[in-house]
């Protein structure tokens, strides 16, 4: 029997006391970019190196230097169809500039499936009510501006002559009517100034008999 009081001391040496080859680190998966229909998840992948064994120190070397092949960065996650759901468009462009006008939007119900695929389905497949395709805007006033009526009477009762077109100064309201205002308020270089012939019944000149009545009656006036 063994006496342990007279056994050997344990006697260690260091063995292969070369440096690790470089080697791939890892990090931990982020969250998945999605909740369905197929989302992904990252990762950071370094090759490493550490310069000796007891070192605590590690550098980050090319992707060539390590050997073996890199581990995937990115890999899939949540794949499987998302219920659907509305996707709007943005707003397109106001009809008015002021004065109040509207502007719409495409709502559509889609579904993304879980290939990543996105499908478009009727409305009734949507549970929630759908989102407004139409809202007000340019709701601000419009300043006054000319607007043309009617073309005045001619100018002459026979022959030729001119019509002028008329314009008042009015004022637009939110609801889109219109009430006229002082013409002050309205840009006298604004104002339209468009005029047009026109053309009535030919004017009656004096009949012969007329003239030979007043040729009489003047050389009757001189003999007496």
């Amino acid at each position: 029997m063994c006496v342990s009081s007279r056994r050997p001391p344990q006697l260690l040496q260091d063995c292969k006391t070369q440096p690790c080859p470089p080697r791939w680190e890892t990090g931990e998966w982020s969250s998945c970019s999605a909740t369905c229909g197929v989302g992904l998840m990252t990762r950071t992948v370094a090759c490493t190196h550490r310069p000796s064994r007891d070192s605590n120190r590690t550098e980050v070397l090319r992707d060539e230097d390590c050997q073996s092949p890199k581990p995937s960065p990115v890999q899939a996650c949540n794949r499987f169809d998302c219920p659907p759901m509305w996707d709007t468009r943005d707003w397109g462009q106001c009809s008015q500039s002021c004065g109040g006008g509207f502007q719409r939007r495409q709502v559509l119900c889609k579904q993304r499936l879980a290939d990543g695929s996105i499908l478009e389905l009727p409305d009734t497949f949507c549970p929630s009510k759908s989102p407004a395709n139409q809202q007000p805007c340019a709701k601000r006033e419009c300043p006054p501006q000319w607007v043309t009526t009617d073309w005045t009477q001619c100018s002459v009762t026979c022959g030729n002559g001119i019509q002028r077109l008329q314009a008042v100064c009015r004022k637009q309201r939110e609801d889109g009517g219109h009430w006229t205002v002082d013409s002050e308020n309205c840009s006298p270089m604004a104002r339209p100034t468009r005029i047009r012939p026109c053309s009535l019944r030919l004017c009656e000149s004096k009949r012969p008999s007329d003239w030979l009545y007043v040729i009489h009656l003047y050389r009757f006036i001189v003999c007496s």
